[in-house]
């Protein structure tokens, strides 16, 4: 069973967990940061992101290491998904800056315009999964803050600090969080907290003879080509060597809701903030407006994306 497991009696509220008629967004954009050579567990989150029908996925922003050649994977994938015209569009890349009352940022701007876009289009509410930074949802809500308020279902986020420590997403971009966080848009924060596909696991989609697992085995293939050459000792030390298996970080974000008690998924109701010194802070609050993910079983969580992998 993988935990957030806070000091601070997390939960020795009883009854804290959140019990909520689950409200399916009419559309969803995944921002992601793929890469080639960078960690490649957000291609399986991409893929788990495009099967993932009841969330109505409606295109998908590349996040800080944007690239022509990312680019033309993510599309290959989603024509492998069956879903050839979704948009795949260039994020972010590098820090926000603070210009006046509003965000600047350097190329590219189309994720954050792609993200309105839909908003103004959409004929409900719009979900946004950030696996990477914050730096495209942020930039999109100080392009326009109200619209963004209006639209914005949720903002789930994965890579919150674990008893304080750095987590990579957030503090990628601290103002981006912090943009995010203050908008009075709920955001559903998630710990990176890692779910080992297992050496067994990943050796069953290697022999898996179709296009997704094809993909999937080549990507973990150029990914441990690179980190061997270019960083020695990376896989031994985090046990992904060939046949230990790949660390996956932001499965329980494709559960659907209403199947949260099957996933032992637990949350709580908070406010969500980002602080200078504490870099950020989720209290627990029965009126707050945030989400905290901090339980969630692990093998059942493992086994629904391994099958959705291989396509059972």
């Amino acid at each position: 069973m993988a935990a957030f497991a806070v000091a601070l009696a997390l939960f020795m509220f009883e009854g804290c967990q959140v019990r909520h008629e689950p409200e399916e967004p009419s559309a969803t954009i995944l921002s992601t940061d793929l890469s080639l050579c960078m960690d490649p567990d957000d291609w399986f989150d991409t893929w788990l992101f495009l099967k993932s029908e009841h969330l109505s996925p409606a295109g998908i922003v590349l996040a800080d290491y944007t690239t022509d050649s990312v680019a033309v994977l993510t599309k290959e994938l989603a024509m492998i998904a069956g879903k050839p015209d979704i948009p795949v569009v260039k994020g972010v890349q590098g820090k926000l800056r603070r210009e006046g009352d509003s965000l600047a940022a350097p190329d590219f701007h189309e994720g954050a315009e792609f993200i309105l876009e839909t908003m103004r289009n959409a004929r409900g509410k719009v979900r946004l999964i950030a696996l990477g930074s914050l730096r495209n949802e942020a930039l999109a809500y100080s392009m326009d803050p109200d619209l963004f308020r209006r639209k914005a279902e949720r903002v789930v986020f994965v890579s919150v600090p674990v008893h304080g420590e750095f987590a990579t997403n957030l503090e990628r971009d601290t103002l981006a969080a912090s943009t995010i966080y203050n908008s009075g848009v709920s955001v559903m924060s998630i710990p990176a907290l890692k779910q080992k596909l297992t050496g067994p696991m990943e050796e069953r989609v290697a022999r898996t003879d179709t296009p997704v697992c094809r993909f999937l085995t080549e990507r973990l293939r150029v990914w441990r080509e690179w980190k061997t050459a270019n960083e020695q000792g990376f896989l031994e030390r985090t046990q992904q060597l060939m046949g230990m298996g790949k660390n996956l970080w932001s499965l329980p974000v494709f559960i659907p809701e209403n199947e949260w008690d099957d996933y032992g998924i637990v949350c709580y109701p908070c406010n969500g903030a980002t602080d200078p010194v504490m870099r950020a802070k989720y209290p627990y609050d029965p009126d707050g407006k945030d989400l905290m993910m901090v339980q969630w079983n692990e093998k059942a969580v493992l086994k629904h994306a391994l099958d959705i992998i291989l396509e059972k």
